[in-house]
């Protein structure tokens, strides 16, 4: 019966999601282990460069699915060739940016001698020499190793071992970056600069600073410092520098003072402490700092009287003083906390900016997909706060919390919410996630899911990179389980083509498309579902 089964999936995968559904194998994996590696190469910019993709081990294979991903800022996918003589042809997709996507299956099976390569990926390298240059001018090629499989004509799996390559300059190339502040220029080897320089490494670069008349060149700050002028600089990373011109235009006099109790205020001018009633030089930077009490927070800047609409942070920059200041702050008890969670969600995570893509939507009076939130909102989801000693229904929620770009999502609490939580995140299409152990929220002001996978309950997150952890995307009917069903519903609206703010949409983009069916595919093969402290009620 079990056998029926695999055959019914494997015909559904053929004929209608045009996919590879070999996870419904049986659960006894022959013994040999098909290696598959990637070199690392050298290329100089501009170059179509071939990778191949070696195997060993490749005997009697009846399906595979290799997925691998690289830096679009230095390599440009072209095609997938030269595919061996003994598998035919392949099915491969390098519509995202970033990824290259293949399978294969015979129902007969093939075998490939050690040594021999699947297929090439063919490269562009470096085609954009300041993004390469930014990016280091190489880039890792490397398996996605949750999306790898490979089967035999029974549908057993087989194990596989990966080797991960990479494509790097010959003579990588690095960036000079020069920014102005004041009236002046500066020149790089005699030519004034106007737009980022890019060198070989190792490249020694001369800078000289000229102010402009009535200014005068004060220093270097970034991957330079002092004033000496010129200075060379060597090349041996992407570099940044700011030169500082000045001008000299009488003094001012700066006061502050709190209104109230609940802190002290301090200002900084020119990188020194300066005590209320001072003159400094006009045109200064001056940098206030409040410093709450305990139990305070600031509510109120001002400015000659003035508040300083929407400000309540610690601090308060005020930047070219050109008169006599007095500054104030305000501070008051704090009757409400704040508390941040950070996690990335794995289909919205976008391996290159280390951030998740703003979801989108379908805006019905252009007929065109936008972001849906504003700013740096990538998607809302909900917080809840459980009892230790009894899991159940939430003691506490936090309904449609937004969760930026850069994995942090923050929620004001009342006061009188103290004490340990186990802390547990939902999403519309992604799966419900919990905080390992309970969260003492009174002694604690954050809890960052995303730096390993023992800050879920029982391990149950992706590892999405390198020191970088993820909540499984795939829970479409949000069951707390990623299987057929799941599967069926996203592969449904691919095939109807459906766009927007739609459950469906795993990556967030608007669009379901071959990336989300794959996600989905690869957690209901793995068997992902939820994992909560449910003992602990019994």
């Amino acid at each position: 019966m079990r056998k029926l089964k695999k055959y019914i999936l494997l015909i559904f995968s053929i004929v209608f999601l045009n996919i590879d559904l070999s996870w419904c194998a049986v659960e006894n994996p022959r013994e040999n282990v098909v290696t598959v590696s990637i070199p690392h190469v050298q290329a100089n910019q501009g170059d179509v460069v071939d990778v191949p993709l070696i195997v060993s081990g490749f005997a009697n294979i009846g399906t595979f699915q290799m997925d691998m991903e690289f830096n679009p800022d230095v390599l440009e996918a072209v095609d997938v060739i030269n595919v061996h003589p003994n598998l035919g042809s392949i099915t491969k997709n390098l519509e995202q940016d970033g990824f290259i996507f293949t399978n294969w299956y015979s129902l007969s099976g093939a075998s490939i001698p050690d040594g021999d390569k699947l297929f090439d990926m063919r490269f562009i390298f470096c085609a954009d020499s300041l993004n390469c240059a930014l990016n280091g001018s190489t880039s890792p090629i490397e398996f996605i190793e949750s999306n790898c499989e490979a089967n035999t004509p029974g549908f057993d799996p087989i194990a596989l071992n990966f080797e991960h390559g990479s494509v790097s300059a010959n003579d990588p190339l690095k960036a000079l970056s020069v920014n102005i502040a004041g009236e002046g220029l500066v020149n790089v080897n005699g030519a004034p600069y106007t737009d980022q320089v890019i060198v070989p490494v190792g490249t020694t670069l001369t800078l000289n600073a000229i102010a402009e008349t009535g200014w005068h060149f004060t220093g270097w700050s970034g991957d330079l410092s002092g004033t000496e002028n010129p200075v060379d600089l060597i090349m041996n990373s992407n570099k940044e520098v700011t030169a500082h011109f000045s001008q000299p235009m009488g003094l001012v006099t700066v006061r502050f003072s709190e209104e109230g109790i609940g802190g002290q205020l301090y200002a900084i001018a020119n990188g020194e402490q300066i005590e209320s009633g001072v003159e400094i030089e006009a045109g200064s930077d001056i940098l206030f700092i409040a410093e709450t009490d305990d139990g305070y927070q600031v509510i109120r800047w001002a400015i000659n009287g003035s508040t300083i609409e929407g400000h309540t942070d610690n601090t308060y920059e005020l930047t070219n003083i050109q008169e006599d200041t007095h500054v104030t702050v305000k501070f008051d008890e704090i009757t409400t906390s704040t508390y941040t969670i950070k996690l990335f969600l794995e289909g919205f995570y976008i391996a290159n900016s280390g951030e998740m893509r703003k979801t989108q939507w379908l805006n019905p009076d252009t007929g065109e997909l936008e972001d849906k939130f504003h700013g740096t909102v990538s998607d809302l989801i909900t917080i809840e706060l459980h009892d230790p000693n009894n899991y159940g229904n939430p003691v506490h929620t936090f309904e449609g919390t937004e969760l930026h770009q850069d994995g942090t999502a923050t929620f004001i609490m009342d006061n009188s919410i103290s004490g340990e939580f186990y802390i547990t995140i939902r999403h519309r299409n992604h799966l419900e996630t919990v905080s390992a152990n309970p969260v003492n929220l009174s002694s604690t002001s954050s809890y960052d899911f995303t730096t390993a996978a023992d800050k879920a309950f029982g391990n149950n997150m992706n590892k999405l990179q390198t020191g970088i952890w993820g909540i499984y995307a795939g829970d479409i009917s949000q069951n707390g389980t990623i299987v057929l069903t799941d599967i069926v519903q996203v592969n449904a609206a691919a095939r109807a083509n459906e766009i927007g703010y739609i459950v469906t949409d795993v990556t967030g983009n608007g669009q379901v498309a071959l990336p989300d069916i794959i996600i989905v595919n690869a957690r209901a093969r793995a068997g992902i579902e939820k994992k909560i402290p449910t003992k602990l009620n019994q």
